[in-house]
């Protein structure tokens, strides 16, 4: 029969042993030390100054002094003497509040066998009952398995919260989500508590709205802007200088019997150009406009050859065609003669 115990490797007492009590309180000794085992280092290779008694610590490798030459095992001061213990796999430590597992080799980090159903989890960091999983990092990284990622943050009702919550020292300064109903909206504060929307995405509709407004430096491009200084699609952004507004130089026409629409032209040649009055030459400038009944209105207005050819006022019953033109008398292509009449100029 061995002498000591197979597992934690205590003295037992013996048929006809003297002083028993020397065994015996050994054999408590031990106990007292691997018996809800607390630790005041781990991997420790220097012994301390002036230990307490009962404070035990796990060696590492490359021991000195006093521990030298028993790395890897338990050293215990018990107030006269320092007492080394081999741990075996699967013996349980403490540090602080932090447990421990000696898997042989080293003391690990305890940890579940499943991570279902915890109350909390903090990582450098401790949860609370509201924040149940807390993480304190320079980064936090979601990757891929093979294919796309997801982050998913879902709400129990329509007028419950699904956001992300920007915060400086803990006050909130930025919310992107869904807060109060389903429509996605950013919205922005200076101090954490006045908050105001930047943007509100309709849910039913997709439309996006800037209740603060919309202070746009650069320019606009897309389908939702005119595409042509003609461009006549219903419900897009009117450029300057299309159909000639806040240009220097409006769009060109040589052919008013064609469809035009509304706004301003320019006629590069007025003696070649088709449509316009009889005997004008130069360039000129036009403007039409559309009347309700589908007529179109034009008038035309020469510049380059002096002021004697005048301006003329233009109409015609359809989209298309033939235009009536009509001269315009001012005092600047009419003279009144020694008999008071009124002729051209």
């Amino acid at each position: 029969m061995s002498e000591l115990s197979p597992r934690l490797g205590l003295p037992f007492l013996l048929p006809a042993q003297a002083q028993k009590h020397v065994t015996h309180n050994e054999a408590l000794e031990t106990l007292d030390i691997v018996v809800h085992l607390t630790l005041e280092g781990i991997a420790a290779v220097t012994p301390p100054v002036s230990p307490g008694t009962g404070q035990v610590w796990a060696l590492g490798t490359g021991a000195t002094g006093d521990w030298s030459g028993n790395d890897g095992r338990l050293a215990a001061w018990m107030g006269d003497a320092w007492h080394f213990i081999t741990p075996l796999p699967g013996w349980c430590a403490a540090m602080g509040t932090t447990l421990y597992i000696w898997d042989g080799t080293a003391w690990q980090i305890a940890a579940p066998d499943s991570l279902n159903n915890m109350t909390g989890i903090g990582i450098n960091a401790s949860a609370d009952a509201v924040n149940r999983l807390a993480l304190s990092s320079e980064a936090s990284l979601f990757t891929h398995d093979g294919a796309g990622h997801q982050v998913k943050i879902n709400k129990a009702g329509v007028t419950d919260t699904a956001s992300l919550l920007f915060q400086t020292n803990w006050s909130g300064r930025a919310e992107l989500g869904t807060a109060g109903n389903d429509d996605f909206s950013l919205k922005v504060s200076a101090n954490g508590s006045a908050w105001h929307e930047a943007m509100v995405i309709d849910a039913a509709n997709g439309m996006a709205s800037f209740p603060a407004g919309l202070d746009v430096n650069g320019t606009l491009t897309g389908t939702a802007v005119t595409q042509s200084a003609t461009d006549t699609s219903a419900d897009r952004l009117l450029k300057v200088g299309d159909f000639g507004l806040g240009a220097m130089t409006p769009p060109a026409v040589s052919d008013l019997t064609t469809a035009l629409a509304a706004g301003f032209y320019s006629i590069p040649d007025m003696a070649t150009a088709t449509g316009v009055p009889a005997g004008q030459s130069g360039a000129g400038t036009l403007l039409v406009m559309g009347a309700a009944a589908g007529a179109t209105f034009l008038l035309g207005l020469p510049v380059a050859s002096g002021a004697a050819q005048g301006f003329w006022l233009g109409s015609r019953a359809a989209a298309t065609g033939a235009i009536t033109w009509s001269k315009l008398w001012t005092s600047a292509n009419t003279t009144v003669d020694a008999n008071g009449f009124l002729r051209e100029a």
